[in-house]
């Protein structure tokens, strides 16, 4: 597409450019910063706080809609499953086997 085209919508593709190149050198930082100042937990939440967290939850989706003749099924399996985080942690890595590309 020619530039005449372009600019009837309102894009300038040098003004963009110049823009990308001052971004680039103004900084000089690194672009991915690791502190993305998500929440980290040191101690893991109770047992209670877990359960209050998954009753809220629980709550959430009768509000939504979900059918309340199946509420303790809900909660039932959502307490089972060991998968629930309040907060970010210094959890291990995950022990599943990698999944292979076919």
């Amino acid at each position: 597409l020619g530039q005449d085209l372009l600019k009837q919508p309102g894009i300038d593709v040098d003004r963009q450019l110049e823009q990308l190149a001052e971004r680039e050198a103004d900084d000089g930082e690194d672009p991915v910063d690791d502190d993305d100042g998500a929440p980290v937990s040191s101690s893991p939440p109770t047992d209670a706080d877990l359960h209050q967290a998954v009753e809220r939850l629980v709550q959430m989706a009768l509000q939504h809609g979900f059918p309340r003749h199946l509420e303790e099924q809900l909660r039932a399996i959502a307490i089972k499953h060991d998968i629930w985080r309040i907060e970010l942690g210094n959890d291990p890595p995950a022990r599943v086997k990698p999944l292979k590309i076919r």
